[in-house]
């Protein structure tokens, strides 16, 4: 029944002139000349042929936009979604840091959080640059939206590996023969760039929902509801 109606949508001018083709050759009056018959028939023969063809251009359009926006609203923004809680999680085990034991321990993590930005790349940064996803934008207002968000998560990224490469410089100490004051520093530095994983994951979880928020907008205006293209 889904996909009767999405035909319906594309092909109802088709399907009216076919119609209308079937009415006219057997109501058509016999006193009616060879030339009105011929130029009729030529009519209604190049307008279906147009109709059905601007449909399956709109089909195709529909297609794209249900693949590519589907991927994003089924796979991208939950993975966006889900980076975003690990981080919150993992901030949270270095809520009291007291220790340079503990210290060193959020180094070696955010020393890692470089990795995270390259599979961030890997999993949906290539859909968003894809063909397919700037052939199925054609309203610039939209555009502009989802690309705004877009590039929030992309300086995110930046954020992220700019953090892991202060913790490899940090883990680079002697620690040993570090001071006692010394070692107080590199524990408020670890303060510090727990400080910065908590407000980068709180960003990372509002820019999820704004891109899931301009993606749905843009696939109800397109007339793609969420339901069918769950399927």
């Amino acid at each position: 029944m889904r996909k009767v109606k999405i035909y319906l949508r594309f092909f109802w001018l088709p399907l009216l002139l076919g119609v209308v083709s079937i009415i006219g050759w057997f109501y058509m009056p016999d006193n009616f000349s060879t030339f009105k018959s011929t130029l009729f028939g030529t009519f209604l023969g190049v307008g279906l042929t147009i109709a059905t063809a601007e449909g399956f251009k709109s089909l195709t359009e529909h297609k794209r936009v249900k693949k590519t926006f589907g991927l994003l609203k089924l796979v991208a923004v939950p993975y966006i979604k889900n980076q975003a809680e690990n981080l919150q999680e993992t901030a949270k085990q270095y809520n009291d840091i007291c220790s340079i034991e503990q210290a060193v321990s959020l180094f070696v993590h955010c020393a890692h959080l470089d990795r995270v930005a390259t599979n961030f790349d890997k999993s949906w940064l290539q859909l968003i640059y894809s063909q397919d996803f700037l052939d199925s934008i054609k309203n610039n207002e939209h555009f502009n939206k989802i690309a705004n968000a877009i590039f929030e998560v992309l300086l995110f990224l930046k954020q992220l590996s700019a953090q892991s490469i202060n913790a490899q410089i940090n883990l680079q100490n002697d620690l040993p023969r570090l001071s006692d004051d010394q070692k107080n520093d590199l524990i408020e530095r670890a303060k510090k760039m727990r400080n910065e994983l908590v407000d980068n994951a709180a960003k990372l979880a509002k820019y999820s929902d704004k891109l899931d928020e301009e993606i749905m907008r843009f696939l109800n205006t397109n007339g793609v509801n969420y339901s069918e293209f769950e399927r």
